[in-house]
């Protein structure tokens, strides 16, 4: 007989995941084209960046929106700056972004 399986809470395994992302995911860049822009009252923009097989939810808060160069549309290309984290409450993960600028598809930028 094996070794015993630990049992997890939903919030406890959620939790666990959070910090994982966290730690791994502080600081990176992603490509993609934003899909399903909302702007909320809170002045935060939530959207999704997808590309040709996948989408990640996203979120670009007010004191980040403030800086961009463009406000976020649907089908604008970006890259996008930021770390993943997770929504315990939803059980989602997401971007948050730092910084985000337009790109043409294979155009190098920097930040």
């Amino acid at each position: 007989m094996g070794p015993e399986r630990r049992s997890y809470t939903v919030s406890e395994l959620t939790g666990e995941m959070r910090g994982l992302l966290a730690q791994e995911y502080t600081d990176i860049l992603v490509s993609g084209e934003i899909s399903g822009v909302k702007l909320a009252a809170s002045g935060h923009y939530y959207f999704t960046l997808k590309d040709e097989s996948a989408q990640l939810r996203a979120v670009c808060y007010k004191m980040t929106a403030r800086y961009l160069k463009f406000k976020p549309q649907d089908g604008v290309a970006v890259l996008a700056r930021g770390r993943v984290d997770l929504y315990d409450a939803r059980g989602r993960f997401s971007l948050s972004l730092r910084r985000c600028s337009r790109r043409a598809w294979g155009a190098a930028v920097r930040f």
